[in-house]
């Protein structure tokens, strides 16, 4: 079995989900004790899906330390005590399912560190190579607020009851200044934000590249770009699109992958619809900003 060992059956105590006020489906706020002092190690490749899951971690208490690559983070491994790992497992320079067989021949305490693989749920495949490359556990995208700190709390627990809390192999990462930690019930305006900021600026070349692999039927690559874009940011700006692209994995991961030219229009019309969500939100923070001036003024 590829657990190092179980982590405890009797969920964390973590809040319900707070409804947004906004109409956002983004507004998971949880606060745990129990997650205070426990460092995560998030390595995502997307900076959107980055963004969102180190500000849900750090409401309920975590410490996180974020990259984006399976090299940086078996770098990081090997220089800061983490406790437990989050590992992307379609990331370019080292996939995850490298990075974690990598971490488990790395000498000592570091080598038992939990990883939680994160992965599409479609796919058997992907969760038998996690498997193979020795991670313990598996979280499914689109990840929900409440099941990722459970299952981070969960595990982190786990680990410092096998190791000890006085290990010193690697130093201890400081948690963040309060300031730069979020503990609003919801997203604020500026994080959104910077949420779309970062889709408009990212999001369009890979979508771009998801479009041409279609049309030339180099399934493997689209259904990696899919995979890709159908992160938190997506579901912030248009759940609809992200429904689609989850389906287009699946599609591609067929034994006789085909789309439809109404399913590259539909997909065409989603995309440009969320951008037009991303560019909407920072008009309107624009425009609330400008009129805070004034009326400072």
């Amino acid at each position: 079995t590829i657990k190092a060992g179980r982590a405890s059956s009797q969920k964390a105590a973590v809040p319900e989900h707070m409804a947004p006020a906004n109409g956002w489906d983004v507004a998971e706020s949880y606060q745990s004790v129990e997650a205070e002092g426990f460092t995560v190690l998030l390595a995502e490749d997307n900076p959107a899906n980055r963004m969102v899951a180190r500000l849900t971690l750090e409401r309920a208490g975590f410490r996180v330390y974020g990259v984006e690559n399976g090299r940086d983070a078996l770098d990081a491994i090997r220089r800061i005590r983490f406790d437990v790992v989050l590992m992307d497992c379609r990331m370019p320079v080292m996939d995850g399912y490298t990075a974690a067989r990598q971490i488990r021949q790395i000498p000592g305490l570091a080598r038992r560190v939990p990883i939680v693989a994160l992965t599409a749920s479609a796919f058997r495949e992907d969760r038998q190579r996690a498997e193979q490359a020795g991670m313990n556990d598996f979280l499914s995208k689109p990840i929900r607020g409440q099941e990722l700190v459970t299952k981070c709390i969960e595990w982190a627990k786990w680990f410092r009851e096998v190791s000890g809390p006085n290990q010193t192999e690697t130093k201890v990462l400081k948690r963040p200044p309060a300031a730069d930690v979020a503990n609003s019930d919801v997203y604020s305006g500026e994080f959104l934000v910077e949420v779309a900021d970062v889709f408009l600026a990212s999001a369009p070349p890979v979508f771009q590249k998801l479009m041409n692999d279609l049309e030339h039927e180099h399934w493997d690559e689209a259904r990696s770009s899919a995979h890709w874009l159908r992160g938190g940011a997506v579901r912030m700006l248009n759940a609809d699109l992200q429904q689609h692209l989850h389906e287009l994995e699946r599609v591609c991961a067929s034994s006789s992958p085909s789309v439809t030219t109404a399913d590259l229009q539909s997909l065409h019309r989603l995309f440009a619809s969320a951008c037009g969500q991303a560019q909407a939100l920072r008009s309107n923070q624009q425009s609330r900003a400008a009129g805070d001036r004034k009326s400072v003024v």
